[in-house]
């Protein structure tokens, strides 16, 4: 299946970048090669650290659960979490009557989780999802959600790492052809 675009880049690469026509196939072989490196770092960081997750997660949550995985019990933990207890209670007494529209923010977050508890649920219940995540050693719906987050990152910021990886593979190979 040949690149989109494939004559511009040829030409583009030959005339502009001062490429011979023989060091072009070479350029867009290697480009291809680290647009799949690029795309399975960015895989293997969605399923390790959850990032769209940590970004709709408010900090709060995420020190409280941390201080709940870590079982912390100290006099400022404790503080925490009845300050959490009383906020909640008023936010649920205080939303009922009073309902605002939502933020930016908040309206994607409350989309985030609902569409990926959809995802995670319909994907973790595949048997052949189950056996790879079991090897892995995730459960099958967080191995699923980090999936997505990982591919949705490197979709999301193609337009500025894809032209970032040509324009350094091309510096590469003029250096080379400079000093060899």
């Amino acid at each position: 299946m040949p690149f989109p675009f494939e004559d511009r880049i040829k030409s583009f690469l030959e005339n502009r970048a001062g490429l011979s026509p023989s060091e072009v196939p070479a350029v867009l072989t290697t480009f291809v090669a680290v647009k799949w490196t690029t795309s399975l770092v960015f895989l293997l960081g969605g399923i390790r650290y959850r990032p769209l997750n940590r970004l709709f997660t408010s900090s709060r949550n995420r020190f409280n659960t941390t201080l709940k995985s870590n079982r912390e019990n100290t006099p400022y933990s404790n503080m925490i979490s009845k300050y959490d207890a009383r906020k909640l209670e008023f936010n649920r007494i205080h939303v009922s009557s009073h309902s605002k529209p939502l933020t930016k923010w908040e309206y994607l977050g409350s989309r985030y989780r609902k569409y990926s508890s959809i995802f995670s649920e319909s994907v973790g219940s595949n048997p052949i999802f189950q056996n790879l995540s079991r090897r892995f050693g995730y459960e099958p719906g967080e191995l699923a959600l980090g999936v997505a987050e990982g591919l949705i990152l490197y979709k999301t910021t193609f337009l500025i790492h894809a032209p970032l990886e040509l324009y350094l593979i091309v510096k590469l190979f003029q250096v080379r052809n400079c000093l060899g």
